[in-house]
């Protein structure tokens, strides 16, 4: 919920009307390859963790394209630092963010190995539904 809650927090409504409350299919597949490719991507952010410089826009996009030859849209960058940048500097921050994305992927291929066995909901997963939920409204206007 607290990713959520920093949707609302964080003036997206004012400033972009309701279009960055949304997720298009196409970004969420982007996204979804994303994490397929997930050890190319975690080598190239963990150079800037080393290094202690934070992640900017522009750092994660050379990354999302060294890892995946293609990059996001803008839009959906937008989200996931409205979503992930605790303090609102435009910056990600290597720990909390790699965490999460770390605990996706373990979310998904348990459910992949075990599709019988219930799995505790992750912080991810209650993301994921709220991005469904979000993609399902928009496309019922």
């Amino acid at each position: 919920a607290r990713y959520v809650d920093r949707l609302g927090s964080s003036g997206i409504n004012a400033e972009y009307g309701d279009k960055r409350n949304k997720i298009l299919f196409n970004q969420y597949c982007q996204f979804m390859n994303l994490l397929n490719d997930f050890p190319d991507f975690e080598v190239a952010i963990r150079m800037f963790a080393i290094t202690k410089k934070p992640l900017t826009k522009r750092d994660f996009q050379r990354a999302v394209r060294a890892s995946t030859g293609t990059e996001f849209d803008h839009e959906l960058v937008d989200v996931i630092f409205d979503v992930f940048d605790e303090d609102n500097d435009n910056k990600l921050g290597y720990d909390e963010f790699m965490m999460v994305m770390k605990d996706s992927i373990r979310s998904r291929n348990a459910l992949n190995s075990n599709s019988l066995n219930i799995v505790n909901p992750t912080i991810w997963e209650t993301y994921m539904n709220c991005v469904r939920q979000e993609m399902y409204k928009s496309y019922a206007h």
